[in-house]
Order: structure tokens, then C-alpha cells, then sequence
């Protein structure tokens, strides 16, 4: 059996914020932050970070 966990509070984001999470990374960043990676097929929903590298 897993358990999943709930963010920290300070992970949080605030609220009304759309954010997303990368599928890369794993991380729930904001909505500003998105970029679609082309590199792969399918393409990829990935934040900023991710894409650079």
C-alpha cells in the first residue's frame, strides 16, 4: 500500500495561482514557467529548467 503525502506549506502555491507539474522533474511549478520540449515524441509539458538542459 502507498501513501501519498501532502505538500509542505511552503511548497504550496498561492491561491488562484494556475500551476503545472513538469514531467521531468516532477516539481509543481507556475503556469509561467511551462514550455512545450519538442526534442521527444510525443513532446513534452516541461518547465524552464528542464528544457535548458
Amino acid at each position: 500500500m502507498t501513501t501519498k503525502t501532502s505538500p509542505k506549506s511552503s511548497e504550496l502555491p498561492e491561491k488562484g495561482a494556475t500551476t503545472f507539474k513538469c514531467q521531468l522533474c516532477g516539481e509543481t511549478k507556475p503556469l509561467d514557467e511551462v514550455l512545450v520540449s519538442t526534442r521527444f515524441f510525443p513532446p513534452l509539458i516541461v518547465c524552464r529548467e528542464c528544457d535548458k538542459e
